[in-house]
């Protein structure tokens, strides 16, 4: 095999621009295994100048499980939007999270002392901030697991926003389930509701609202029984912008999420629950 081959050889199995693979080759004596090893390495050292920089973009890998039972989300994060929809940095969130899946992982510790394509997953980063030319970041890592019921993910502005959903019912139709915890997650993506339903906001939230809307100017001098009526009806619309239930579907104004739940419970046969729901958020 010549040089041009090695080159070619190197290039395609490093990805690695054609003057560095010269070099290396170079460096090496024409081994191409050890100008592999060099270019790994100085990928490595240019990984270590730029892990300082700010990683404010990124997305987030989602990985479900095949019984819907379980989903983990991996934020990674880099410096620039461009990077964010890199095919490369893409397959790399999606490989961490079926890794975290695969193996149980629940902190980004723990996944960065997890393998990957035979390297562990700290070299694996490090290497492909070599290639990408940006700082390269886990984040953090979710987990979310179904109790009683099954798990839908919908992923939101090129996976910069991811929802996971719960929902349960005795009725056998998962396929109908699954359609509506789609659609709520692409809901609560939209209007960021911070409870599925009223009573699970806590209490002191509830009469502090309460406590203000009765203090307001609006209600001076109003007779108590009117203030009470005027206070309930805005705390029913405070109820309507945080929780899930109470919000207007989106697809149909003139339907509440809760019309929808029972709609499809009435086409499984069985009663609907939303169990819970997580919604995440590259930046914050």
């Amino acid at each position: 095999m010549g040089m041009l081959d090695d080159i070619k050889t190197l290039r395609e199995r490093t990805q690695a621009p054609m003057m560095d693979c010269k070099k290396a080759l170079g460096e090496a004596g024409g081994n191409v295994e050890k100008a592999i090893d060099i270019l790994r390495e100085k990928g490595i050292a240019k990984a270590s100048k730029k892990a300082g920089r700010e990683t404010t973009e990124g997305r987030i890998g989602v990985t479900l499980s095949d019984d819907k039972k379980k989903a983990v989300m991996v934020k990674l994060a880099c410096e620039t939007d461009f990077v964010a929809k890199n095919k490369d940095f893409i397959a790399i969130s999606e490989d961490l999270s079926r890794l975290a899946l695969e193996k149980n992982f629940t902190t980004k510790e723990e996944l960065m002392g997890g393998s990957l394509n035979g390297n562990s997953v700290e070299e694996h980063l490090k290497a492909s901030v070599g290639k990408i030319g940006e700082n390269i970041q886990i984040a953090d890592v979710e987990t979310f697991e179904s109790e009683k019921g099954l798990v839908d993910a919908y992923k939101h502005m090129g996976s910069k926003l991811v929802v996971l959903v719960e929902v349960a019912s005795d009725g056998n139709n998962t396929n109908k389930l699954a359609e509506l915890a789609h659609e709520l997650a692409m809901e609560i993506a939209v209007d960021n509701p911070e409870y599925v339903k009223s009573s699970e906001i806590p209490e002191d939230v509830v009469d502090k609202d309460r406590k203000i809307i009765a203090e307001s100017d609006e209600l001076s001098g109003k007779p108590d029984n009117i203030k009470d009526r005027i206070i309930d009806g805005k705390i029913k619309s405070f109820f309507k912008t945080c929780c899930l239930l109470d919000l207007p579907y989106m697809r149909e104004s003139k339907m509440l999420v809760s019309e929808l739940v029972d709609k499809t419970s009435k086409e499984i046969g069985s009663p609907v629950d939303v169990v819970k729901f997580k919604r995440v958020e590259i930046g914050k």
